[in-house]
């Protein structure tokens, strides 16, 4: 991800990629996935992608979808 979105998405300086051949299948709400602390009404989030930049990460998964390059990654942790 580039330095400028990782900024914007509240991520640290280390490097960042989004992984467009696989997603991962897990039970939604997970063990991993806590609230955010201090903040009411609970929220889940900690950042948010930029539109143009997640619509371009969309459409680069679906053309490798469509080209049966994506597989599931099954979360049980």
């Amino acid at each position: 991800m580039p330095a400028g979105r990782r900024k914007e998405s509240k991520l640290d300086d280390e490097r960042s990629w989004v992984v467009v051949t696989e997603f991962n299948r897990f039970v939604w709400p997970g063990v991993d996935l806590q609230p955010r602390p201090g903040v009411t009404p609970r929220r889940y989030d900690f950042g948010v992608i930029p539109g143009k930049f997640i619509a371009r990460v969309i459409e680069v998964f679906d053309a490798a979808r469509r080209a049966r390059r994506v597989a599931p990654v099954v979360r049980t942790d």
